[in-house]
């Protein structure tokens, strides 16, 4: 139904990691992330998501106050890879991730 939705022009929304981690850390990107990639041919618009993890903490159900930054970026055409090119497309795409999360932090040392 996904792949029909987006074939439609309907956006969704993957968290490629699966989970969040226990530090913070920006985790492996999964393969399973891929599967509407390869079916539709859709760019990807990479979105950082910053501060969630100071804000709610994994398996914990506090609120705490603080400030989220969300960072949209421009999209990315993938349909020239296939499924021989997953190893480089995930790496591709945790890397646009991790560069802006730094940028967006101020850092070089997270990921």
């Amino acid at each position: 139904k996904a792949v029909e939705e987006i074939k439609g022009g309907r956006s969704i929304v993957v968290f490629p990691e699966g989970t969040r981690t226990k530090d913070g850390s920006i985790g492996a990107f999964k393969r399973g992330s891929l599967y509407l990639i390869f079916k539709t041919g859709a760019p990807v618009v990479p979105i950082t998501i910053s501060g969630s993890f100071d804000v709610i903490k994994k398996g914990e159900f506090v609120i705490r106050p603080g400030i989220i930054r969300i960072f949209i970026d421009k999209p990315i055409e993938v349909s020239r890879f296939n499924e021989k090119d997953e190893d480089s497309l995930l790496e591709m795409l945790r890397g646009v991730t991790v560069k802006n999360l730094r940028e967006m932090e101020g850092t070089k040392e997270k990921d």
